[in-house]
């Protein structure tokens, strides 16, 4: 069985291996688990010393300040504070222990395959039911994911343009379990889809690093939540050393209250990335 502390475990549909994007971080947070190095499981074994000698942590003293002042991306969550989501949520018996909750928005914005879809695990399952319904709510898509991600295949329903769908997860377990909450996005216009698509297409061509990031930020400057995460965490599966991935997913994350632990952490590595390039140039 995999660990409930392994934090990113291979994604076995949806895409590449997403082995240093789980954000399923969090689990670490509700078990009280101190984070180990982003990318690794962790081990019982003693917090190693990170800490930088004065001289070198005086160098990074602006760059650890900078983290603390935080972007503004706000747009990300749609349902302005106070409304009700139309989603019902049914209470009842627990039956495999405690529900895990949407990372997400409460209604965000959905463009496409490649969005990043993740839950906490308080249960410590394995393996999990993700499911989309539609406005109706008629099941639109259903699979088993084996770890807390799940990124949107292309072979997956082409979700239509301008609706609201929300989506669960539940633990797939012998006896199951209670369904996350449910949450909603909404699928882009046809009219920004366009948009979109021509910021998409003015990117040059034949550097995957900067394309990747101009990508990436297309996909922030539209607030598309789950999109801008899975184009952040594909660059991170390519560059894990690259401390400003870590720094613009961590923005990202800090915009709403259910992620801000997952942001410190990335706001975290980022910072020790940062410290290795200064202790390797000294």
């Amino acid at each position: 069985m995999q660990s409930r502390f392994d934090l990113f475990g291979s994604r076995e549909r949806g895409g590449a291996a997403y082995r240093y994007c789980g954000v399923f971080v969090a689990t670490m947070l509700v078990f009280g688990v101190a984070p180990a190095v982003l990318g690794q499981s962790v081990p019982d074994k003693p917090k190693q010393d990170v800490s930088v000698p004065a001289a070198k942590a005086d160098s990074l003293k602006n760059k650890v300040v900078r983290k603390k002042l935080v972007a503004d991306l706000s747009g990300f969550e749609l349902l302005k504070s106070g409304n009700a989501s139309n989603s019902q949520t049914v209470v009842g018996a627990t039956r495999g222990g405690a529900a895990p909750d949407a990372l997400a928005p409460r209604l965000g914005k959905f463009y496409g395959p490649g969005a990043f879809f993740s839950w906490s695990n308080p249960s410590g399952a394995s393996d999990f039911t993700f499911v989309i319904t539609d406005d109706q709510d008629s099941q639109i898509f259903r699979t088993r994911v084996h770890g807390t991600n799940f990124v949107y295949p292309p072979a997956a329903p082409e979700l239509q343009p301008g609706k609201i769908y929300s989506w669960t997860v539940a633990s797939a377990g012998l006896l199951g379990g209670d369904p996350s909450d449910p949450v909603e996005f909404t699928v882009v216009s046809n009219a920004e889809r366009q948009e979109i698509e021509k910021a998409i297409a003015a990117i040059p061509k034949g550097d995957d690093w900067h394309a990747g990031l101009a990508r990436a930020q297309v996909l922030t400057d539209h607030r598309l939540w789950y999109d801008a995460l899975g184009a952040y965490c594909a660059l991170i599966v390519r560059w894990p050393d690259r401390a400003e991935l870590f720094e613009k997913r961590g923005t990202i994350y800090s915009q709403i209250e259910i992620t801000k632990p997952l942001a410190e952490m990335n706001f975290a590595e980022n910072e020790k990335l940062l410290a290795s390039q200064v202790s390797e140039r000294h």
